[in-house]
């Protein structure tokens, strides 16, 4: 049963169906002469006053507050993990479902999807989800200032909705294209707090060092991206690599910068399915992992960690077979 704060009074709406949560959320559409995300301008790095939906107890829990919102499904009565999602569009689309401003109806029906897809996450793997409305041209700067603005939400959310266990959860977190330079700068600065990191087509990646090297990540790139540097992202990923990190590497073949194709979305979800029970312990979150498999790009072949012959600088490590295979079709073999 979830608590109801006096904080909160005076200030909770119930909201019933997506479409109602969609007239609290100011639409913003994402402007094609930047490719990196909307081109909204929000205000200062300061939260803004909560505005609270706190639905029944059998209902999930979305709330909406300064420039942040948060989902935590019907059935998480202890949050286990929040993920985190910033990047180019509206990121409270995660959570609340609400229009992420894409450029064209067939990427915003797609983050859509994916939405959808992380909301199913979370309720199977005890998730809370927690999206921003920083984005596109004016994303969190990539300093200790950010990350404590990021922290402090999810503090002001674990009070909104009296799920005190919110403030110590471990971040799974998810950078989309501009927001991956704070995605990778979190992770840099709080290897203890973030338990595993995902990147899609990023401005960067890195660098990391220390025991931020020691969480899993996975980075996709789009072939015909035209946004971001490809080879200088590469380059990153085989520096992290030649450092033991657990990391992976796809390049989706044929595809532009803001492409989400049901591929990546399966790749997406089915990876951080497989890393979301491990936390920050065990074989795993290790540099270098010492169990796993591990993909080499020019053939395809798939091999455990002690038996691989190759160069692991250019290998994808995975934690299953499974996601290995997945990797192996995804990227074309």
């Amino acid at each position: 049963m979830l608590r109801h704060s006096s904080l909160l009074a005076g200030a909770i709406t119930r909201i019933a169906t997506p479409a109602a949560a969609v007239a609290l959320i100011a639409g913003c559409g994402w402007d094609v002469a930047d490719p990196l995300g909307p081109s909204a301008q929000p205000g200062p790095l300061t939260p803004a006053p909560a505005l609270a939906i706190h639905p029944a107890a059998h209902e999930a829990t979305n709330i909406q507050f300064g420039e942040f919102a948060m989902h935590v499904p019907a059935n998480v009565h202890h949050v286990r993990g929040v993920l985190l999602a910033l990047g180019g569009p509206d990121t409270r689309g995660f959570p609340l479902g609400t229009p992420f401003g894409a450029p064209f109806p067939e990427v915003e029906a797609a983050l859509q999807e994916l939405g959808a897809m992380f909301r199913d996450l979370a309720a199977e793997r005890g998730l809370a989800i927690l999206g921003s409305g920083r984005f596109g041209r004016s994303p969190y700067p990539n300093e200790p200032a950010s990350d404590q603005l990021l922290f402090d939400a999810v503090a002001q959310a674990a009070a909104l909705t009296g799920r005190p266990e919110l403030t110590e959860a471990p971040l799974v977190v998810y950078g989309v294209s501009g927001g991956g330079p704070q995605a990778t700068g979190l992770t840099q600065r709080n290897p203890g707090r973030v338990a595993a990191l995902f990147l899609k087509v990023p401005v960067s990646a890195g660098p990391l060092t220390g025991q931020a090297l020691s969480v899993p990540a996975y980075m996709v790139l789009a072939e015909l991206d035209a946004f971001v540097n490809n080879a200088m992202l590469t380059a990153t990923f085989r520096t992290h690599r030649a450092a033991g990190a657990p990391w992976a590497m796809a390049l989706e073949r044929g595809v532009p910068h803001h492409s989400l194709s049901p591929a990546q979305r399966e790749l997406t979800v089915g990876w951080m399915r497989a890393i979301l029970p491990i936390g920050a312990a065990g074989p795993f979150h290790a540099n270098p992992p010492k169990v796993g498999w591990l993909g080499d790009p020019e053939t395809g072949q798939i091999s455990p960690v002690r038996a691989f012959r190759g160069d692991p600088s250019d290998a994808s490590w995975f934690p299953t077979r499974p996601l290995a295979d997945a990797w192996a079709a995804f990227i074309g073999y």
